[in-house]
């Protein structure tokens, strides 16, 4: 792992840190939110500074925005009296370190993510879980009622199967227990609003397997399916809880000049201050949002050597570590 990665990982270990951030998907939406926002507040300032000196101060604070522009400042030998006058100076540091020089994100599980970081970021084509999807997928739309592969489905069928990134940290908390698919099939995709308590549709990323396996069993009853078909899509469960079972939380670091050119950036930059303050950068990263505030699917490799990564088992967890083991139960 390199620098970046490491450090925010051990950023994310500093016993505060983690009590502002550890996701528990109990809570409410409102206050899962609020820890999510503060996990890409912390990611931000360690892109901006490269390091974690005063975090649980800036953490702390009221006016994040103001701390950002003083301890610029001060790394830059400017008096808090001279800030004003030599502005230009702390916004050309800012927009260096933390656009030129920073990050879009990839977040995956640690299966897959580890093969991009090992050999590239590259397209992956896996016939067999794409084959094992629309075929779980027919057998369900044999009843003519929602499928939870609904979406997923379409964009299979549409080959649009590239990897997806984004600039904004707020996102990566809800891509990091992947992989999608398998974690709408356990409970998180709309059809099991209906079916099953809302706090059971997280079992995959709580890795409570009686949780998930409540919810295939549910989706089972609802499509009405006969014997053979419903130990088909209980056997599919079956097989990828047993893969992605101990897979953790990752999020993969690619820099942005990788994926855009300096022409790109400069225009990026000169959009995000239209009709905006000289010093919205401030605002956008204490608020834990990104100057781009975009999906990208990047379609080039990338060589393994520029990318980096971060785990993020530490502030996810799984409430039930005995149900993580589990597996290949029968109806």
């Amino acid at each position: 792992m390199d620098k970046i990665g490491k450090l925010i990982e051990e950023t994310l270990n500093i016993d505060e840190v983690k009590s502002k951030c550890t996701i528990d998907y109990d809570e409410s939406y409102n206050e899962r939110s609020q820890k999510s926002n503060c996990l890409a507040q912390i990611i931000n300032y360690c892109i901006l500074f490269r390091n974690n000196s005063d975090i649980v101060d800036y953490i702390n604070t009221e006016n994040k925005k103001d701390f950002l522009i003083k301890k610029i400042a001060s790394l830059l030998g400017i008096s808090n009296e001279n800030i004003k006058v030599k502005f230009s100076e702390i916004l050309k540091f800012a927009y260096y370190n933390f656009f030129i020089e920073g990050f879009i994100f990839h977040a995956t599980n640690s299966l897959y993510g580890n093969q991009l970081i090992t050999n590239g970021f590259f397209v992956r084509n896996n016939e067999e879980e794409k084959n094992d999807i629309e075929h779980v997928n027919q057998i369900l739309q044999k009843s003519g009622k929602l499928s939870p592969f609904k979406f997923i489905f379409f964009d299979l069928s549409h080959d649009y199967t590239g990897l997806f990134c984004n600039s904004d940290p707020l996102l990566i908390t809800n891509y990091c227990s992947g992989p999608e698919w398998f974690r709408l099939f356990c409970g998180e995709a709309p059809v099991y609003h209906q079916l099953v308590d809302y706090k059971k549709e997280y079992g995959f990323r709580n890795k409570n397997y009686d949780d998930a396996l409540e919810c295939i069993k549910n989706l089972i009853d609802y499509h009405n399916l006969s014997d053979k078909d419903a130990k088909e899509v209980l056997a599919f469960f079956n097989k990828y809880w047993n893969k992605f079972k101990d897979a953790k939380p990752m999020v993969i670091l690619i820099p942005t000049k990788m994926v855009f050119n300096e022409d790109a950036m400069s225009n990026a930059i000169s959009n995000s201050l239209n009709g905006f303050n000289i010093d919205h950068i401030f605002d956008i990263i204490s608020s834990g949002k990104s100057l781009l505030y975009n999906n990208f699917c990047v379609k080039n490799a990338i060589n393994n050597t520029s990318l980096d990564y971060f785990l993020l088992d530490q502030v996810v967890l799984s409430k039930n570590e005995e149900n993580v083991k589990k597996g290949s139960q029968s109806l």
